[in-house]
């Protein structure tokens, strides 16, 4: 009953934008099709979520419903990962229209829920939304000056890369020219009609590529972002989705070159880390024994550490 009322909600409050004349109001509405099941109520998610990204509309909405718990609502169990995307351009709205949003928010277990439900939606949208919450991009103005808006949704990211990075070891020893497991399940459904989401490995590598890319520019440029690994809970989220990745490609006899990409990537988030001061040294102690754990063996791995290590002080701006 709570959701029908809030789809009736919501189709009023798109109706009154779209009668309020503005002029901007049939550029700034998706359109919408009816051309699946799911279609029609992500793409009318899409088209609220268009409309609270302006304040006036935004202020009138929370007066209304308590925003925090429909977020969470809106999310549910198994979203999508338009859905997700959406909701998170919907918590980096809030946290720009409210300094007290993301207060709100952990006050109802947001942040915690994040971590649990979205890495099993996570796509490149997704990535791409939770990187911009996390600096406060909004639209598609980029800031020269990098800083931290909203640093709680790190850990989100960082239990998504430990989930992408399962996904992408299982299909590891696969040629990157094969036409072998050329799909990854995912355990949440898609926006096409099907019992589980599905991701091509290709797609999934490269968003976990571009994922770890990410954090070590952020690493190698941005203080207060190397600060946020003082807490211990979020930099061991990290070295267990570092861990298991190299566990289970130690088990391989043959790695294909997408892993040893990332792997590449990873060692030298790693490094990072273990040469940064924020950081405990029991973790930085753990971050090197899994470093020296790694499969050189027969594989392009030997040039890594020493590479990374010695480009690691170039990179780093303070």
């Amino acid at each position: 009953m709570l959701i029908v009322l809030l789809l009736c909600y919501c189709f009023n409050f798109i109706e009154e934008f779209v009668q309020s004349g503005s002029p901007s109001s049939s550029s700034t509405l998706p359109r919408i099709h009816l051309c699946t099941s799911r279609g029609k109520p992500e793409q009318v998610l899409e088209a609220l979520i268009s409309i609270l990204s302006r304040k006036e509309f935004y202020v009138k909405f929370v007066a209304a419903l308590p925003l925090t718990r429909i977020c969470l609502l809106l999310l549910g169990n198994s979203p999508s990962s338009a859905v997700a995307a959406q909701i998170l351009k919907l918590l980096n709205a809030s946290v720009g229209f409210s300094t007290s949003f993301i207060r709100k928010f952990e006050l109802v277990s947001g942040w915690s829920v994040l971590k649990i439900i979205l890495p099993c939606s996570w796509s490149k949208d997704v990535s791409d939304a939770a990187f911009d919450l996390l600096l406060g991009r909004t639209g598609t103005y980029r800031s020269q000056d990098v800083s931290l808006r909203c640093p709680q949704i790190l850990p989100t990211i960082l239990a998504a890369l430990q989930s992408g990075l399962n996904a992408v070891a299982s299909t590891s020893h696969v040629p990157e020219n094969s036409d072998l497991h050329l799909r990854l399940p995912l355990p949440s459904p898609a926006s096409e009609p099907g019992p589980h989401a599905v991701m091509p490995c290709s797609e999934q590598a490269a968003t976990m590529e571009v994922l770890i890319e990410n954090l070590l520019d952020l690493h190698s440029t941005t203080a207060q972002f190397r600060s946020l690994f003082q807490s211990h809970n979020t930099t061991q989220l990290f070295i267990d989705a570092y861990k298991s990745f190299v566990k289970s490609l130690t088990e391989l006899s043959e790695i294909n070159a997408r892993a040893l990409r990332i792997l590449e990537k990873l060692t030298h988030f790693g490094l990072a880390l273990a040469l940064d001061n924020s950081v405990a040294g029991s973790q930085k102690r753990e971050a090197c024994v899994i470093d020296n754990a790694m499969p050189l063996e027969g594989h392009a791995y030997d040039h890594v550490i020493t590479r990374y290590s010695m480009s690691f002080q170039r990179r780093r701006v303070f």
